[in-house]
């Protein structure tokens, strides 16, 4: 999913028919937000909750009939393959996939993170990890630029702190 707030974009996805996580920069403090679906649908959606420190938001939208994406609460092993799924740089490049591996678990004084060399985006922020059997296993939060140019240093927060700093619970998908 593409999200759009104010002049901005950033990417999400569901994880049940009408409700998407996304990043809390995302959506910049917007109550609504416009959101595409793959298939090129554009419905309206509310922020219901954020967690400013872990960077998540739960958007409510209408029923779009598109199911969860799964979700897998353990972390991955390290040197394993992941992908991952946004809108990088401009909305016309929605559903862009890239993969790498994971290369560390980094820890900052507002929570873990899992370390990767997936390319990542600005636009790419709230977009899905996935293993390499299709199940959630983070959200994009940010990658290391210098002077304007990624430096393969990429950092996602692992889904299930997303889902308890949100205070929300989910049914096991996996």
């Amino acid at each position: 999913m593409t999200v759009f707030a104010g002049d901005g974009h950033g990417s999400g996805f569901f994880v049940d028919d009408g409700y998407l996580l996304t990043n809390q920069h995302v959506v910049s403090g917007a109550k609504f937000v416009k959101v595409r679906t793959v298939t090129g649908r554009e419905v309206l959606g509310e922020v219901l909750v954020t967690n400013a420190t872990r960077d998540i938001a739960l958007i409510k939208t209408e029923s779009v009939g598109l199911t969860g994406l799964p979700l897998r609460l353990e972390d991955p092993a390290l040197s394993s393959q992941v992908f991952v799924i946004g809108t990088p740089l401009d909305p016309d490049l929605q559903s862009t996939v890239s993969s790498g591996i994971v290369s560390a678990f980094r820890s900052e004084n507002d929570g873990g993170y899992i370390q990767s060399d997936v390319n990542v985006q600005p636009g790419n922020s709230g977009g899905p990890m996935f293993d390499e059997n299709g199940n959630v296993i983070g959200i994009t939060v940010s990658g290391r630029m210098d002077f304007g140019v990624p430096r393969g240093v990429n950092m996602f927060i692992p889904i299930a702190d997303r889902i308890k700093a949100l205070g929300v619970s989910v049914s096991r998908n996996n």
